[in-house]
């Protein structure tokens, strides 16, 4: 577990995760920040009632709610402000202490982890051209095209080997048909024969 502490004005001592609510010896309820003294612990809120808040003039801050309630029937909460410091090589915590009246626990984190990570351009398939979406499209069909039909012939009609293409006829004719195709373009016409003839009656 990855956590930090301090000691607050009052000398209350605070262990603080972030991330993942621990239990101690005296805070037994799982917690992200524990309030604790020689006899006794407080759970002051929680990871799994966390939230990210915003105070006019200040840095974001992490609020942890739903801690353990106290005589008057108000539940503890914590909130840490969040300090950019790309410096830094190891976070600071620091705890101010609490409000009695209201339960509300104020820290201070100071870490490289709390700078707003930069923007990522979005990923490489949302920036494909439309060609290449076509082509990936075209492909896909034909993949589908070829396996469904395949599967069709052999289990309606039994076919095998070859018989099992769809459309057969017409794919083992195609490269001819392409190749004479490009010679119908790029043969004057004057000089280009067939190569399909008639035999002779």
């Amino acid at each position: 577990m990855y956590s930090l502490s301090d000691t607050g004005p009052q000398g209350k001592n605070y262990i603080y995760s972030p991330c993942r609510d621990f239990t101690t010896a005296l805070c037994k309820n799982a917690t992200a920040v524990c309030q604790s003294n020689v006899t006794w612990g407080h759970n002051c809120g929680t990871v799994a009632d966390s939230s990210f808040v915003t105070i006019a003039s200040q840095n974001l801050s992490l609020q942890y709610n739903n801690g353990d309630k106290a005589e008057n029937g108000l539940a503890r909460q914590s909130r840490v402000l969040l300090i950019c410091d790309e410096n830094a090589t190891e976070a600071s915590f620091t705890a101010f202490g609490d409000y009695f009246e209201t339960l509300h626990y104020q820290f201070t984190l100071v870490s490289k982890f709390c700078c707003p990570v930069p923007y990522q351009s979005s990923p490489t398939f949302l920036s494909l051209s439309v060609g290449s979406l076509l082509i990936i499209l075209f492909f896909s069909l034909l993949f589908v095209y070829f396996v469904v039909g395949v599967l069709y012939k052999k289990v309606r009609s039994g076919a095998t080997g070859k018989e099992m293409i769809p459309n057969y006829g017409f794919w083992s004719t195609l490269p001819e048909l392409v190749k004479d195709g490009v010679l119908f373009i790029i043969q004057p016409c004057n000089c280009r024969k067939s190569k399909r003839e008639y035999e002779p009656i």
